[in-house]
């Protein structure tokens, strides 16, 4: 039998919403990053370098879309 999580047992398909859909995938996302830790596959510090650069190519894409949103 399948298991249910949380959000399809206490509610309708119609009544979840995206901070609910959010909320459940930062939770799984922090799932596999712990399972990847714990069993060795990466450590710590390459999850932390990889979300820093991650983070900052994110940063500047955004600072690059806002510059071209002015120049127009």
């Amino acid at each position: 039998m399948p298991e249910e999580n949380e959000f399809e047992s206490n509610e309708s398909e119609d009544e979840i919403n995206a901070d609910d859909l959010l909320y459940e995938a930062h939770l799984k996302v922090d799932a596999l990053i712990e399972l990847l830790i714990n069993k060795k596959v990466i450590s710590e510090d390459e999850y932390n370098d990889m979300y820093e650069k991650l983070l900052n190519e994110d940063i500047q894409e955004h600072e690059g879309e806002s510059e071209e949103d002015e120049s127009e």
